[in-house]
């Protein structure tokens, strides 16, 4: 019987490390999905739908307010839904349905967290890949789950964490292509990834998958007569190695690697590059042409989707909007713009080297975003995927650098002290309160940084200590900050006080009406927390009484005066959104009538 190689044994091994970290993450975050209530718009359109496609059994063209969602694919909606059941959403409509919903926010952010922490392992293998070495994936697989847009947005329920992770993949797949010369096992990646992660949110993927690629490979073929750069598919790319066990590993691998290099996964590269073209083709257009031949129409809802032009009513952020995106790879970002820093100098040297890959990857389709009038945080969450690799790396090769280590270890100490001060003091609950009584900020602040001062006593018997002790800190922050975060104004639903006390009022309610003059969509978090979908009617105060009575729900706008009352409604209730007030009246029954 043959033993498996050191190698395949040791890389066998180096997933345990990175699986940790991703279930450690997975861990830590899962208590807090049910503290939020649905607050943020794109989740709430995907919570909308899901409960949508759960009463109607409508999954292949799901719907929205009864309207059918062309616009976008519906891969989210379908991986989220596999998360709730019929029964949970009938509970949803009962007569106490708040541990309903605390069970429904938990069901459905577990399957981003899920895809957030499959991310992490994805970007550890791409780690293990372009660097080699045992501690390359782990750390990868950290930097990325610690982020703070991470930490933010990565459990979220929205298309953006699902196409991370099918880009993720892709790339994958790509620098397998690009560093291994392994083609045909990265075209199979590249073309399933891509299908996937364009059923996910549409061809915005391809901005971080193949423009990144296709400029790398322009600047391979301008730096022809450098060594080093053809050197890149026949051994991972180190610097100055972290540690002397990597740099072993690092041998051992080569033979592997260039016995891949010179077998037939390394023979010509148009036939697996049209095989990733027709995969990705197969896999994701046949839902797109069988909404196009179903709603010709749709072509113009598909322009604006890629646009952006009107496709939202917010007014548009400043061009520079994706440079504050920057603090969010804190406390990561020193190590970041240290390798980013090596990646100029490999170009200045002609060096087509994957941390210049990583660069071009991680600014370049976020320079091109900022040319769209529509700019998200989340729209960024795929550039945090070679942020992490850039910065992984770099904290590979300075774990002995006492400079670098001792600015992440006062990264962390501030971290562990401002977040619990701030929230007694500065950040305030939706009752003007502080989020945190002073027990709760001493105690959270004393905890942090004891874990800080733990990590830095170890760093020099243990150099690894930095990246543990950093995970423990953010994973505490995160934890701290949900819950404060939940008692704020941002992080309430501003809709639900509307749907409980309708649901008080008129426990029985008809048709919820959508009275708008523009027609456009109430905001969803009152369909979520009504479980009912509203109908859009204009001449809504002609309607004939009924029984249930109906509701209907009548917008206020800034510097407008209150809605007067129509013959045969009565004035239920009226709550703030934004500027304006949302106000609801109901029918009031034929003997209620003068």
């Amino acid at each position: 019987m043959k033993r498996p190689s050191p190698t395949s044994r040791r890389q066998s091994s180096a997933w345990i490390p990175s699986l940790l970290v991703a279930l450690l993450v997975l861990i830590a975050t899962a208590p807090t999905l049910s503290w939020l209530e649905f607050s943020g718009s794109m989740e709430n359109l995907n919570v909308a739908t899901v409960l949508e496609m759960h009463r109607t059994g409508r999954r292949l063209l799901p719907t929205l307010e009864g309207d059918a969602r062309l616009n976008k694919p519906p891969l989210t909606a379908w991986v989220t839904s596999l998360f709730v059941s019929d029964e949970l959403v009938a509970r949803l409509s009962g007569p106490s349905p708040e541990p309903a919903y605390r069970e429904l926010a938990f069901r459905i952010r577990l399957s981003p967290l899920i895809q957030t922490c499959l991310t992490m392992l994805v970007i550890a293998a791409i780690a293990e890949v372009i660097f080699g070495g045992v501690s390359a994936g782990p750390i990868a697989a950290a930097v990325y789950g610690t982020s703070l847009l991470v930490l933010k947005i990565g459990h979220a329920a929205t298309t953006d964490v699902m196409m991370t992770l099918w880009i993720a993949v892709a790339q994958l797949g790509v620098a397998l292509w690009l560093f291994r010369g392994v083609r045909w096992r990265g075209a199979v990646l590249i073309g399933v990834a891509t299908g996937l992660a364009l059923m996910s949110k549409g061809p915005v993927c391809l901005l971080f998958i193949v423009l990144p690629a296709m400029t790398f490979t322009a600047i391979r073929w301008l730096f022809p007569d450098t060594n080093e750069a053809l050197q890149q598919t026949a051994q991972p790319y180190h610097g100055p190695p972290a540690r002397a066990r990597d740099v072993t590993i690092e041998k051992l691998q080569f033979t592997e690697i260039e016995r891949i290099q010179h077998g037939p996964e390394a023979r010509g590269t148009v036939a697996p590059l049209v095989f990733a073209i027709l995969l990705a083709l197969a896999v994701g257009l046949p839902w797109f042409l069988y909404v196009y031949a179903q709603h010709h129409e749709v072509v113009r809802g598909w322009t604006t989707e890629v646009t952006r032009v009107g496709a939202t009513e917010n007014a548009s952020s400043n061009p520079a909007f994706y440079l504050s995106i920057i603090p969010f790879a804190l406390p990561w970002l020193p190590f970041a713009i240290a390798a980013g820093a090596e990646a100029i100098a490999d170009l200045r040297r002609r060096r087509a080297s994957p941390v210049v890959w990583l660069l071009i990857a991680g600014l370049l389709p976020l320079v091109v975003m900022s040319f769209f009038p529509d700019r998200k945080d989340r729209y960024a969450l795929p550039a945090m995927i070679p942020l992490a690799l850039l910065a992984a790396h770099s904290v590979r090769m300075r774990l002995s650098d006492l400079c670098f280590v001792r600015l992440q270890y006062i990264l962390l100490l501030f971290v562990a002290i401002a977040l619990p001060i701030a929230g007694a003091t500065m950040l305030k609950r939706l009752d003007a309160t502080p989020w945190f009584s002073p027990a709760t900020a001493i105690v959270g602040a004393v905890a942090m940084a004891t874990v800080v001062v733990a990590g830095w006593l170890m760093q020099a018997r243990r150099p690894l200590a930095m990246v543990a002790a950093s995970v423990i800190v953010l994973l505490m922050a995160q934890a701290l900050g949900t819950h404060g975060y939940a008692y704020s104004r941002s992080g309430k639903s501003e809709m639900k006080p509307l749907a409980d006390a309708i649901r008080l009022e008129v426990p029985f309610a008809g048709p919820v009406i959508n009275a708008r003059p523009d027609r456009k969509r109430i905001s969803v978090d009152l369909a979520i927390y009504l479980n009912r979908a509203t109908t859009r009617m204009a001449d809504w105060k002609t309607l004939p009484p009924s029984d249930p009575p109906a509701v209907a729900i009548v917008p206020q706008r800034a510097g407008e005066p209150n809605p007067i009352q129509p013959p045969g409604w009565r004035e239920l209730t009226g709550v703030p959104r934004d500027k304006d007030r949302w106000w609801a009246f109901v029918q009031t029954q034929p003997t209620q009538r003068p």
